[in-house]
């Protein structure tokens, strides 16, 4: 599947869906972190699984081709991951 088009589902897949996470997060009991400590992890999470996804996407865009299938479910667990983490923060 070509990169752009993969941005372009995970985005709009996501888009109405803002709130869920941290609905979920909520019901379940989680309480927002207020430790600066916590919240550097937290994002530094947040960054890591970021990253992961941009270099499947680099890589791709470099060769000029579309993602592998692996590559495709690797980068939208990446994307949904980061979702559920700014989710969480957000509430």
């Amino acid at each position: 599947m070509n990169p752009i088009t993969v941005f372009k589902k995970l985005v709009s897949n996501t888009l109405f869906n803002t709130g869920a996470s941290a609905f979920l997060q909520s019901i379940a009991g989680h309480v927002p972190d207020s430790d600066a400590v916590r919240l550097k992890k937290n994002l530094q999470h947040i960054q890591k699984e970021a990253q992961e996804g941009i270099d499947f996407l680099d890589k791709a865009i470099d060769e000029d081709r579309n993602l592998t299938q692996e590559e495709t479910k690797k980068v939208r667990d990446a994307y949904a991951d980061v979702r559920v983490l700014l989710d969480g923060a957000a509430q």
